[in-house]
């Protein structure tokens, strides 16, 4: 049974997971799976860092974004509307988020090198992860 995903966050994005400022990620697509674990592959330091739990997915228009949910993005209003946008400049209007209910490092963290070794490759924006994925990861 898959119930785990992969997803490529920027290293800004991580640091505020680190600090604990984070605790949703919005994307402009929903998982299709209903999945329980999310792993956060940060692709400035190409490891695979953190482990969160997914609390609740929801996908809404984007003046319904509340303010308690965008403050736990750790963007700016007008940051998610960007986002939002495709590269025409268009939007649908909608953004996706994840909400965490815990978010924790991955001690030791999974490099690139070991992925790529096991046939982990990392999404360009997510991906799931098989049961013999995850439990590579956490055979580390």
């Amino acid at each position: 049974m898959i119930d785990s995903a992969l997803i490529s966050v920027h290293g800004k994005y991580c640091k505020l997971y680190d600090l604990g400022v984070k605790r949703v990620e919005v994307r402009k697509f929903a998982l299709k799976k209903e999945i329980k674990y999310v792993y956060i592959y940060n692709t400035e330091k190409k490891v695979i860092q953190f482990m969160a739990i997914l609390e609740r997915q929801e996908t809404i228009p984007i003046q319904l974004l509340t303010e308690e949910i965008r403050q736990k993005t750790g963007l700016e209003r007008v940051e998610l509307i960007e986002y939002s946008q495709n590269c025409y400049g268009y939007s649908t209007g909608k953004l996706t988020y994840f909400l965490f209910s815990k978010v924790g490092n991955l001690f030791p963290s999974v490099d690139l090198k070991k992925m790529k070794q096991n046939g982990i490759h990392p999404p360009v924006g997510c991906r799931y992860l098989t049961n013999d994925e995850v439990n590579f990861i956490h055979s580390i």
